[in-house]
């Protein structure tokens, strides 16, 4: 009796003190990706390739190592890959931020290959991912981008939906009503981006035709081979 009257109480005492106010801020973190309007692309992406460096040295002893090449390749994939990658799907990059992460992929794979900048050995980025086995790294962005461009065009009811399009529309998008319109170049929207890469690499494809290709996942993965590269 006892310890129910000491759980009575403390229910009690939390649930009837008043509710206190949440902080507004401009930007925050949750699970390590950083949210907000005074947020960037860009900053995301130097976060990005940082934490790729940092893995980079946190694991330098295994780059070290006696290792055969095709074994380093596979732990920089599992240990360094995925720390760049984690969000990017989500964010609507433009060429310059491509470039950026393609030229930090290479960076650190010059390091585990002990090949200097391309400017001392004379030897190419492309060159470098032929040696590697692996593709650039806007590759894996892309295929996580359609992916889950993918996964939406699949569920038009979902909540993704219509943040993504307008009900009424096909696969349009268009700014919720009373919206204000931002000082300087208006930014790229998600999809919308993704939708005309891929009508600029299959021109033949409309957008109803593209909702209806992505319905099929085989087929939708097989455009993601081309989408990708």
């Amino acid at each position: 009796m006892l310890i129910f009257l000491t759980f009575s109480n403390i229910f009690y005492n939390t649930h009837s003190a008043a509710p206190s106010p949440v902080p507004e801020k401009d930007s925050a973190s949750t699970l390590g990706f950083a949210l907000g309007g005074t947020v960037s692309n860009k900053q995301i992406v130097g976060k990005r390739c940082g934490a790729m460096q940092a893995a980079m040295n946190q694991y330098r002893l295994v780059w070290q190592s006696n290792l055969p090449k095709k074994k380093k390749i596979q732990k920089y994939r599992m240990l360094v890959v995925n720390k760049g990658l984690w969000g990017l799907h989500m964010l609507t990059l433009h060429e310059s931020d491509l470039r950026r992460l393609d030229y930090n992929h290479v960076r650190c794979l010059r390091r585990i290959l002990k090949l200097k900048a391309a400017y001392v050995s004379r030897i190419s980025n492309q060159e470098v991912l032929r040696r590697a086995g692996l593709p650039p790294f806007r590759v894996w962005v892309r295929e996580n981008q359609y992916r889950l461009l993918g996964h939406i065009l699949r569920h038009p009811t979902a909540a993704d939906w219509q943040v993504c399009f307008q009900r009424d529309t096909q696969l349009e998008w268009r700014p919720p009503i009373g919206a204000k319109r931002r000082v300087g170049r208006p930014r790229d929207p998600w999809a919308e981006k993704l939708l005309r890469d891929f009508q600029k690499k299959y021109p033949h494809y409309d957008r109803r035709q593209i909702q209806i290709l992505a319905q099929d996942r085989s087929r939708w993965r097989v455009a993601l081979g081309g989408l990708s590269t």
